[in-house]
């Protein structure tokens, strides 16, 4: 399961952000993809159906959730828990794409804790670096701990270090792991 948050905030990296869904959507079929600003849309259809510049174009046009809302951690997990929570197992691995930066609305860490102990795992890939964590209106440093891993991914090269982390290959720069299950 995927989440992309394709907020203002994250618009500097929010087509690449979409590509990487776009890839992982088109190359696995039991992969369930999301975007999110502050409410949670399924993208599933639209990323198998399209390719890359039409799916985006259609995302940013508003197909899916209206990408000019404020941004709300919060309210995008209790539409996940809501809608979604049932399709989480012990064999999902649930996989945030975004900044944690809610406008300072409740970021309901609670509801990320409760995916977290469905899941076989949780991964954030957050563009920031975890020193701009805990600034201004970012909640990163109250989902972190309900993550089995949060890296830092921004571009080609930090997302190349990212999959070689998760898969064991190097350790992880600027990624923050455990958590109350431990690393994976």
């Amino acid at each position: 399961m995927v989440l992309c948050d394709v907020s203002d905030s994250v618009r500097p990296v929010s087509r690449f952000l979409l590509t990487l869904v776009h890839a992982l959507t088109r190359r696995y079929d039991r992969v369930h993809t999301f975007v999110f600003v502050a409410d949670l849309g399924d993208a599933t259809r639209l990323f198998r159906g399209h390719d890359v510049e039409r799916a985006i174009a259609a995302i940013a046009a508003g197909a899916v959730i209206d990408p000019w809302q404020s941004s709300d951690y919060g309210r995008t997990l209790d539409q996940l828990a809501a809608r979604h929570l049932g399709k989480i197992g012990a064999r999902t691995t649930v996989v945030i794409l975004g900044d944690g930066r809610g406008n300072r609305r409740p970021p309901r860490a609670a509801v990320l804790a409760d995916v977290h102990r469905r899941a076989h795992r949780v991964v954030w890939l957050d563009p920031e670096p975890p020193s701009a964590w805990g600034w201004g209106d970012s909640a990163m440093a109250a989902y972190a701990p309900h993550c089995d891993h949060v890296l830092t991914v921004a571009n080609l090269a930090s997302l190349r270090a990212a999959i070689d982390a998760l898969a064991g290959l190097a350790p992880a720069r600027g990624a923050r792991r455990g958590s109350a299950r431990g690393a994976r």
